[in-house]
């Protein structure tokens, strides 16, 4: 293996390490998936509406008061409706609408923390996000953190952690427009 390779699955070892360290678990991780997916960390995302329905869509109640700990946790500014509403959910005056499908979709179905470790891996050692399936030379970004991943206990194992997970991830992310900016720097 070449040396940027191997410094890439070590730094991607290391980062997967210190989430851990830091105190998060992969249930936050999953979370943070089931934000990617309600889109309540864009800048467009729509509040106003999810406001609107958020007594009676168990989706923009989850996302609403998502949006609302996103912008609590980086120190924005809530709206006053924001700031009322978040008070309601805090009092019980204002409990969850009831789902109408049994399971809520989780956003497991594609992992977009991994997606962009795999983006930021592929910027930060000149490696190819993916490569060719059938190709004898196994380096590129997914390669380099599905090594990582494996590496890791297995209490700490993420999911996906194969090549062909990985890059389904990342290229499903390039398509949804996930890559905007970098969230890892």
């Amino acid at each position: 293996m070449s040396d940027k390779f191997d410094r890439a699955v070590e730094y991607c070892c290391n980062y997967l390490n210190g989430l851990f360290e830091k105190g998060i678990t992969r249930k936050d991780i999953e979370s943070m998936s089931r934000s990617e997916m309600l889109g309540v960390f864009d800048d467009d995302f729509d509040w106003h509406t999810a406001l609107a329905k958020s007594n009676t869509d168990y989706d923009a109640y989850d996302s609403i008061k998502r949006h609302c700990a996103f912008k609590i946790r980086t120190e924005q500014q809530l709206h006053r409706k924001l700031l009322e509403w978040v008070a309601r959910i805090l009092e019980d005056r204002q409990p969850p609408p009831r789902r109408k499908v049994k399971a809520k979709q989780t956003g497991k179905k594609h992992n977009f923390l991994l997606a962009a470790l795999v983006k930021e891996i592929s910027l930060k050692f000149n490696l190819n996000p993916t490569r060719n399936a059938e190709s004898k030379v196994r380096q590129s970004a997914c390669d380099a953190v599905s090594l990582a991943i494996n590496k890791l206990p297995r209490e700490r194992r993420l999911k996906p952690a194969s090549y062909s997970r990985l890059a389904e991830d990342y290229v499903h992310a390039v398509k949804v427009g996930h890559f905007k900016e970098l969230i890892f720097s």
